[in-house]
């Protein structure tokens, strides 16, 4: 069973589910950010100060009270165009913080080891590959990505870590800043930190995926599950069960958990 946290924003809905953890209330076997810490929507009427703090406590709560294998911190575009000025040149996002870009630069540097922030990664779950992104891996993508890399060497996008890529301007930070024309681009499909959800509902499966997680596309209040793929930007966390279903962490929290696991042995 995993813990996910989709897009952040500044927004608090980590805490009470993340605590659980630490309290042994909840019992999970991962816990995966989706990334997208900062920039929030001004709208929520959260501040870029509020999602500084919001993330310092995030680091400081997970870093001192979790072991490190407990937890995956993923990239998303909104934190890639803080780390990266050559990704910021061709594909930064709306609501860049000019104020506190230094401030933000310097988070990133502080703790993108400290956390071995990834791009994307995998884990299996019950017996099955799950593949885990900020906006999802695309099948026109993932061929990109293999066309430009030796022969199995695609696997880059599992094994490379954030902060090698950090003052890059290679062939992979290019490729991360495709954007599809769904979300205003010139490139036939986003990558897996601009992809858009319309992007995945016609898409081949990938290798030995079973099932994608990604955020990145606002989907309202609940996540979005379709086929063998979850969309779960919607300010709330989820819970991935051993057989692929998803609940929010409410949902979960309320659910029947006996009655749950003899419908699932039957």
């Amino acid at each position: 069973m995993i813990l996910l946290i989709g897009d952040i924003h500044g927004r608090n809905f980590w805490k009470k589910p993340i605590q659980d953890v630490i309290d042994g209330k909840l019992d999970v076997e991962r816990i995966i950010f989706i990334g997208d810490y900062f920039d929030p929507y001004p709208s929520e009427g959260i501040t870029e100060t509020d999602a500084i703090k919001n993330f310092l406590d995030l680091y400081d709560t997970v870093t001192k009270n979790l072991s490190s294998h407990m937890y995956r911190f993923l990239v998303g575009n909104h934190d890639f165009h803080y780390i990266s000025d050559y990704f910021y040149d061709i594909a930064g996002s709306t609501r860049y913080s000019k104020e506190y870009e230094n401030t933000i630069k310097g988070i990133f540097k502080d703790v993108m080891k400290p956390l071995d922030m990834r791009f994307a990664c995998r884990e299996e779950v019950g017996g099955e590959t799950v593949y885990f992104s900020h906006a999802g891996i695309s099948y026109s993508w993932y061929k990109e990505l293999k066309s430009k890399y030796d022969k199995d060497e695609w696997d880059i996008l599992f094994t490379t870590k954030v902060s090698d890529k950090a003052d890059k301007r290679d062939k992979f930070v290019r490729l991360l800043g495709h954007i599809g024309e769904m979300r205003g681009g010139y490139d036939k499909t986003g990558s897996c930190l601009w992809c858009d959800i319309r992007e995945f509902y016609d898409d081949k499966r990938i290798g030995d995926c079973k099932m994608q997680i990604f955020g990145h596309t606002n989907v309202g209040e609940a996540p979005v599950v379709y086929k063998d793929f979850a969309c779960i930007d919607c300010s709330t966390a989820c819970i991935l069960m051993d057989d692929l279903s998803l609940f929010t962490y409410d949902e979960y929290c309320e659910l029947d958990k006996d009655e749950y696991k003899e419908i699932n042995n039957n």
